[in-house]
């Protein structure tokens, strides 16, 4: 009866060991895939921001017919 007690023992924290890795893949493969989306969104936002400066328009209260001296 120890025997098996024993084994049935050794068996279950084996079982529980790799119940406890699969778990850890996950969370380590979620983990991966939520940092990638972070970066690329950011990624995204900055690549917007630095194209959108070079084609700024002036300001539409800004009129340089009426501003202009050389005239």
């Amino acid at each position: 009866m120890l025997a098996s007690a024993k084994e049935y023992s050794a068996s279950q924290v084996e079982a529980k060991y790799l119940y406890n890795r699969n778990n850890n893949t996950y969370i380590r493969i979620g983990l991966t895939t939520f940092a990638d989306f972070l970066l690329s969104f950011f990624a995204e936002i900055r690549r917007r921001a630095i194209s959108a400066v070079g084609c700024r328009s002036p300001p539409f209260n800004l009129d340089l017919q009426k501003n202009s001296d050389w005239r």
